[in-house]
């Protein structure tokens, strides 16, 4: 427990400051007033007042507070946050194993985190029983079949939603793995005067609350840039690429960050000393040695990305989410059937089953080709 000690601490300040930005679970349940209580909530309520020009000075107020208790708690926990974890490599540490049965105390501890698992995959259980079902609104059991995948495959404004979703998630996983990863590369093998100030920008976003970011853009340049075509009213999609990036990439950031610093720099150090530039160094040796780890902290980025429900269903919903040609992402349209269509879960879970497919079946092809290359 004393070694796991750091990462206990940074896991509960992160969690702490992502429950802090979450907006799905109080939407789901906005029936009950203490649902609605909750400054992520209330923030995006305002957030529509801002639209449509009137600045709210209480929610500046919840922005201000969301802003402040994620800084602060990401403050507290940087030291944690910022230290890099080495491995020692495969087959220098063996797995533990009993050499007898389990204690009565273990085996309690087993039952009891195998019921927790159960009870925490319900809602995913469920969500999949929603997307292979006809009609699952007043009986006690769904009507199993294909109705639901037939509706989200047959919207166009769905369609067009899970088009718009893959298309923002692969923008972002792209600025992703090129910022993260010379920032980790930077940070490890260079270690400038700057690494301590490279090291904190790249680590924050991950406290900053997407309602704060989604403020933050339109407050800002909403008229600066008003009647251009970048004016975030006519090219919401450019700030959700850039706010998906932005907020998910300290994952692949520090997974790069821990992969750099667990391989040796021989190889670099003799293609240095035979005339190659850094950067071609950095990617042509250093990150095909880490191919697995960014694949995995890539994927990380992309499958919350894909999901994130702050910043698009505020920033998202600007240009709408009717027809062929909106740039509502996938999230926005989930949000709109759950609020006021009827609670149609059945398709909205149909549309976001299959974008998750599709991320897990890139992730495992990937993979399988970066172990190809790396084996042969």
């Amino acid at each position: 427990l004393p070694l796991s000690r750091p990462a206990i601490y940074a896991s509960l300040s992160l969690l702490f400051v992502l429950s802090l930005d979450d907006l799905s679970g109080p939407i789901v349940f906005q029936d009950d007033p203490t649902a609605r209580n909750v400054l992520a909530y209330q923030a995006y309520m305002h957030f529509v007042e801002q639209v449509t020009g009137t600045i709210s000075v209480r929610a500046l107020g919840y922005v201000v507070i969301l802003m402040a208790l994620s800084i602060v708690t990401f403050l507290l926990a940087l030291k944690h946050i910022s230290a890099v974890y080495r491995s020692l490599g495969a087959g220098t540490v063996a797995y533990w194993r009993p050499k007898r049965g389990l204690s009565l105390g273990a085996a309690s501890m087993l039952a009891l985190l195998a019921i927790i698992a159960a009870l925490a995959s319900l809602p995913t259980l469920l969500g999949i029983a929603y997307a292979f079902s006809n009609s699952w609104v007043s009986s006690p059991l769904p009507e199993l079949g294909p109705g639901s995948a037939v509706e989200a495959l047959t919207s166009a404004a769905r369609v067009r939603a899970v088009l718009n979703t893959l298309a923002y998630t692969l923008a972002s996983t792209a600025i992703t793995f090129v910022v993260a990863f010379l920032g980790a590369y930077y940070t490890v093998r260079v270690k400038g005067g700057l690494t301590r100030v490279l090291d904190l920008l790249l680590s924050l976003p991950v406290s900053v609350p997407g309602v704060v970011l989604a403020f933050s853009y339109l407050l800002t340049f909403k008229d600066l840039l008003h009647g251009l075509p970048i004016d975030p009213l006519k090219a919401p999609w450019l700030y959700v690429v850039i706010s998906y990036s932005v907020r998910r990439m300290p994952y692949t950031y520090k997974i790069a960050q821990a992969a750099l610093s667990s391989i040796p720099k021989d190889f670099e150090e003799a293609a240095i000393n035979l005339g190659a530039r850094q950067l071609r160094v950095a990617f042509t040796i250093a990150a095909p040695l880490i191919a697995q780890a960014l694949i995995l902290g890539l994927w990380m980025s992309a499958t919350y990305s894909s999901t994130e429900v702050s910043t698009s269903i505020t920033i998202g919903s600007l240009g709408g989410a009717q027809g062929l040609e909106h740039p509502a992402p996938v999230t926005y349209l989930v949000l709109l059937d759950m609020s006021y269509s009827g609670l149609k879960y059945g398709g909205a879970a149909a549309f976001a089953l299959l974008l998750v497919l599709l991320f897990n079946v890139g992730l495992l092809l990937a993979l399988r080709r970066a172990t190809t290359k790396q084996g042969a």
